[in-house]
């Protein structure tokens, strides 16, 4: 996956802190209005300090207006004679139990796991919370356990490393779905994902995130153990192809002519 323009025709870094965008002409919002560089600069200083926004922390270093995935990574394996064995080695030799705080559609998701986590002696009570009251408990650092799903709108590593495994800083945007610590255990992973952030050279940014994809790897400060897959369906008679940020734009669909539609038949995307 790689970056698409949409309202720009190209772009330079005339230096390590400055881009310079050139904007496609002839771009309008929906009342009519023509697309000036002043509506750009809005939108982004708009992201840049809105509590709310997603992209807080990816622009915090933005001082003026002007992506690494590792595919080398092994994905967790089930060991369960290791985990008996890691837990024999506690004070929790005999299990332990433990609330588990889960989203109410989460739940048949989160059913296997209570299961596969019974296997080597620790009981996970099943809690299913409404939305409101999992992210307050998850924010007040009340959950002993939870389950969380994301997905990387951006395209860009930064967005999960900033956001999820740095240490929390609110001012900056930093740490913002960080639920598990105020600062982060690890030596020098801040470090490397504030470098990360810096720099505009593509290679080395780009080993920059896959070191501390890597570390959080390692270190297992969070664990993955599912990927989730949303599956669209859609009419025979419209044009339309799944965004890898989860975004559904009606601007990017289509009609497709009468004569080129397929009857029986239904697109599937993922």
């Amino acid at each position: 996956m790689g970056v698409q323009p949409a309202l720009a025709v190209s772009w330079m870094n005339p230096d390590d802190r400055s881009w310079v965008f050139e904007l496609r002409e002839g771009v309008r919002f929906h009342d009519g209005e023509p697309l000036t560089a002043a509506d750009v600069v809005f939108s982004l200083q708009r992201c840049q300090t809105h509590p709310r926004s997603s992209l807080r922390a990816t622009l915090a270093n933005v001082l003026k207006v002007v992506f690494g995935f590792d595919p080398s990574l092994p994905p967790p394996r089930t060991d369960r004679a290791a985990a008996q064995k890691l837990l024999a080695s506690t004070s929790f030799r005999e299990g332990f139990d433990v609330d588990f705080d889960v989203r109410q559609m989460m739940v048949p998701l989160a059913a296997p796991i209570v299961r596969d986590l019974s296997s080597v002696g620790i009981r996970a009570r099943l809690n299913a919370l409404s939305e409101n009251e999992f992210f307050r408990k998850a924010r007040a650092g009340e959950s002993a356990m939870l389950l969380l799903r994301y997905s990387c709108r951006s395209g860009d590593a930064q967005e999960l490393l900033d956001g999820t495994f740095r240490s929390q800083d609110a001012t900056r945007g930093f740490g913002s779905v960080n639920y598990s610590y105020d600062r982060c255990p690890v030596p020098g992973l801040d470090a490397t994902i504030d470098a990360a952030r810096r720099t505009t050279d593509p290679f080395f940014r780009g080993r920059l995130l896959r070191e501390a994809l890597a570390r959080n790897r390692e270190e297992a400060l969070f664990i993955p153990v599912f990927n989730y897959v949303t599956r669209f369906f859609g009419s025979p008679g419209v044009v339309w192809k799944n965004r890898a940020d989860s975004f559904r734009l009606v601007a990017e669909a289509s009609f497709r002519p009468l004569a080129l539609q397929a009857p029986g038949r239904l697109p599937r995307n993922e």
